[in-house]
């Protein structure tokens, strides 16, 4: 025969302490580009909104000048004038951000990883094991000691 008593502790049982997600995990590298791009998507709404408000507040006098709209200013936009041109504004000025520097970096620490992992110095004999590698980011933390107890 067995007993037990089952007792409701809320969230203060293991499992339910052990079920919180766990956190990401980025490289030094990945955390200042990630910032860096912040940084730069803001400097790009910046002078797109700048560059719509000054359009939007100069382009009346332009309509003067007969060779910059010789057969008359058409209506080609569909959305009110300030958020067109901020759109518009905001592709021209895309060229800011690049894009491909991410799927440049995952090339890279893929190829590093597979040096890691095929590096002869880094087989164990003994147990008949190479170096493993379970993260594509292993390699930027090498090297990197912050302190020496």
């Amino acid at each position: 025969w067995c007993l037990g008593l089952v007792v409701y502790t809320g969230c203060e049982s293991r499992i339910a302490m052990n079920s919180s997600k766990a956190s990401a995990k980025y490289a030094n590298i990945e955390r200042v580009i990630n910032s860096i791009m912040g940084v730069a998507v803001l400097a790009q709404v910046i002078m797109s909104c700048v560059s719509a408000a000054l359009y939007c507040t100069g382009s009346r006098k332009d309509e003067s000048y007969w060779y910059l709209f010789p057969s008359g200013r058409s209506k080609q936009i569909l959305l009110p004038e300030p958020i067109g041109y901020w759109l518009t504004f905001f592709l021209l000025f895309s060229n800011l951000i690049p894009i491909s520097l991410y799927a440049t970096m995952e090339i890279c620490n893929y190829v590093q990883a597979y040096f890691l992992k095929s590096d002869l110095k880094m087989y164990d004999a003994a147990m008949d094991c190479p170096a493993g590698v379970r993260a594509t980011n292993l390699g930027h933390e090498l090297g990197q000691v912050s302190y020496v107890f």
